[in-house]
């Protein structure tokens, strides 16, 4: 993996790029533009990243590597599933609004029909679904998760975010969202999505 973010010159160029990506689309954006508001000759761009594409893969693979660690941290929070699960929840949410951008390409960019990055998605994904069901599973054989099937909370938790790919961008249902940038939707719609799931499953008490 092609490392991304950091203090140095090359988180620099990674964070505009997130920007610009997300502002543009990858099509749009150009390597000038990246180097231009990032601050640096071109060339310095290429030193860091041997193409557009390059940089595209660095940043989804840096972005999701680092979601995947705070999922895995969230459960540490408590030994209990059912707190588990919501920490989970919990650190989408936070991970979506801080990281709107990234999270915007991912779905937008990343894996739109045709991207050649959905193959790299699938593997975090994977891990992703693999956390959740460890969690559910010892849940379950706890007693404290009795009324859902494991593959059921998972496909639950994991289809919340199919509804984000067909996320309005010129327009909204809400007024006060029609002057926001097109990422700003996602914070929003991931912690409806999040909160409606959390509601799908109840503990066994």
């Amino acid at each position: 993996m092609t490392q991304c973010y950091g203090m140095g010159t090359r988180g620099i160029i990674c964070r505009t790029a997130v920007r610009v990506f997300a502002e543009k689309g990858y099509d749009a954006a150009s390597m000038d533009q990246i180097a231009f508001e990032a601050g640096v000759a071109k060339g310095t761009v290429y030193y860091h990243f041997k193409s557009k594409s390059n940089l595209f893969s660095a940043i989804i693979e840096n972005g999701l590597d680092a979601l995947i660690e705070d999922v895995e941290g969230a459960t540490l929070r408590s030994t209990d599933p059912v707190e588990q699960l919501s920490a989970i929840f919990d650190a989408l949410i936070d991970y979506a609004q801080t990281f709107d951008d990234f999270m915007y390409l991912l779905f937008k960019e990343a894996l739109a029909p045709g991207r050649e990055w959905a193959s790299d998605v699938v593997v975090y994904w994977h891990r992703f679904v693999n956390i959740i069901e460890d969690v559910v599973a010892r849940g379950k054989s706890m007693g404290r998760i009795d009324n859902v099937d494991t593959d059921a909370i998972t496909q639950s938790i994991v289809s919340s975010f199919s509804p984000l790919t067909d996320m309005p961008v010129s327009t909204s249902v809400d007024a006060d969202w029609q002057e926001e940038p097109a990422s700003a939707y996602f914070p929003k719609q991931m912690a409806a999505l999040v909160d409606h799931n959390r509601s799908q499953w109840k503990p066994a008490y």
